[in-house]
C-alpha cells in the first residue's frame, strides 16, 4: 500500500507534536504520591525541606507535607529542656550548634521537639535524630516549635560536612 508522501509526512508531525503535547502535560502535572512509611529505615530530612514551613501561616510545601506523620530521621544539635544535661528523654532539635532561646530565639520551623521513647545521653555534638515527624505547633519548654518528634533513636552524625540542605 503506497501513502502519499505529504499526508504522511504531517501524519506523522501530528503524532510527534500530540506525544510532546502529553508528555509536556504530564510533567507539569507531576505530584509525587505518598512516601512510603517505613521505622526500620526512615527518610533523611534535611532543613531546608523543613524551612518550607510557612509558621506564621502553618502552610507547609507539599514535598514537606509528604513527611507529615512518618518516620524520618534528621541531623541536628540537641538543645537541653530543663534541667537534665546528663541523659533525657526530651530535648529540642535544632540546625545549628548552640541554637538555643537566647535572644532572638530561633524561628520555629527550625526547632523539632522531640520525646524520646527511652532516655538518651546527652551530646554537644552532631545527631541523627530518628523517629515519627509531626507537623504541630507546639510551645515547647523552651521556645516554639512547629515540629514534634516521637524519638525512636539517637546516632552521633558521621560525615564530612553537615547536610542542610536537599
Amino acid at each position: 500500500m503506497k501513502i502519499s508522501g505529504l499526508r504522511s509526512e504531517r501524519t506523522i508531525y501530528a503524532a510527534c507534536f500530540l506525544l510532546f503535547a502529553l508528555s509536556v502535560y504530564k510533567v507539569a502535572t507531576f505530584k509525587p504520591g505518598p512516601i512510603k512509611d517505613d521505622p526500620g529505615l526512615p527518610h533523611s530530612v534535611t532543613w531546608n525541606t523543613l524551612a518550607q514551613l510557612d509558621y506564621r501561616k502553618g502552610v507547609a510545601s507539599a514535598k514537606l507535607e509528604r513527611y507529615n506523620g512518618i518516620h524520618v530521621r534528621v541531623p541536628g544539635f540537641m538543645v537541653p529542656v530543663g534541667d537534665s544535661v546528663q541523659n533525657t528523654d526530651e530535648f529540642l532539635l535544632t540546625p545549628v550548634s548552640m541554637g538555643c532561646i537566647h535572644v532572638p530565639p530561633p524561628p520555629p520551623n527550625s526547632v523539632i521537639h522531640v520525646k524520646m521513647k527511652d532516655r538518651v545521653a546527652y551530646s554537644w555534638k552532631p545527631i541523627w535524630v530518628s523517629g515519627k515527624l509531626s507537623i504541630e505547633k507546639e510551645k515547647a519548654p523552651e521556645g516554639l516549635a512547629s515540629f514534634k518528634m516521637s524519638g525512636i533513636s539517637v546516632a552521633p552524625y558521621e560525615g564530612s560536612g553537615f547536610p542542610v540542605q536537599d
